[in-house]
């Protein structure tokens, strides 16, 4: 009777060990950016997205859904795939995207620039008082797209 409880015992922690043991892996493994891809039945390395827009807090869209989170955003954990994004704000122009991911590698799009739909376009007729119009430079010119200063290609 003795043995038979020491065997239990035994048997217990040995469940306990090893299940410890697969969770150290799990954490492990999903720290160091995998993910398991359900649809393929394997694991595969995740993607990271940035964006950081100006404005900020622009709606993100990956194809076609808004996310909950605004500008600057971080997507990570996101595996392997084509993905559509779309950016958009109330009175700017959308910015859009398509990016054909692939696995261990992080897209950072750090500089988007929202423009406005409607910009307010005034035309110069003559320099404001105080400041002269500008003498251009004859050193400086323009040859088949090269710009040159002085003899020398800028």
């Amino acid at each position: 009777m003795k043995r038979i409880g020491q065997l239990k015992f035994l048997v217990f922690w040995l469940l306990v060990g090893i299940l410890f043991l697969l969770t150290v892996a799990v954490i492990i493994v999903y720290a160091a950016g995998y993910k398991v891809n359900f649809e393929q039945m394997s694991i595969q390395k995740t993607v990271l997205f940035i964006f950081k827009t100006t404005p900020k807090d622009a709606i993100v869209y990956i194809n076609d859904k808004p996310q909950d989170q605004r500008t600057p955003i971080r997507l990570s954990g996101m595996l392997p795939d084509f993905y559509d994004f779309k950016i958009e704000q109330s009175g700017y122009q959308n910015w859009t995207k398509s990016v054909d991911a692939q696995e261990g590698i992080a897209y950072d799009f750090d500089s988007i620039v929202l423009f406005l739909e409607s910009p307010l376009v005034e035309e110069l007729v003559s320099p404001p008082e105080g400041i002269s119009a500008a003498v251009p430079d004859p050193d400086l010119f323009v040859d088949n797209g090269e710009i040159w200063y002085k003899d020398k290609l800028v």
